[in-house]
């Protein structure tokens, strides 16, 4: 289907030394494009996970959010676009140190990224 995109993504980081750390992520949503053309507003939801785990600093967090996500693309090339978007949703911290955890709604992200198509 020409409107609809699946998305995925991850991240790790590791470091060493006087700030040893290390992160990992896991995203994964769904998009559906209102348009077509060169510029194609969209709706769509997403989920990700997020462990941090700092020593030097004593932290050690989890997170889970469930966000709908709006936004727009602009296509300069068939390939190549550049888009902005603002995730609204649900989100849980887990502060494993601390034992404590809270729940938060509102504008978990806000961005703005160049996209390229293979």
């Amino acid at each position: 289907m020409n409107d609809l995109a699946v998305l995925a993504g991850f991240g790790v980081q590791g470091s060493t030394g006087d700030l040893d750390s290390n992160f990992f992520s896991i995203s994964a949503g769904v998009r559906k494009y209102l348009s077509s053309d060169d510029f194609a507003p969209f709706v769509g939801g997403k989920f990700s996970y997020e462990n941090e785990k700092i020593d030097a600093l004593g932290i050690h967090k989890t997170a889970v959010d469930l966000l709908g996500v709006f936004g727009a693309e602009y296509f300069l090339h068939k390939q190549f676009s550049i888009e902005g978007s603002v995730g609204l949703g649900f989100g849980s911290v887990d502060d494993k140190n601390t034992g404590k955890s809270y729940t938060s709604f509102g504008t978990r992200t806000v961005g703005v990224s160049a996209n390229f198509y293979f």
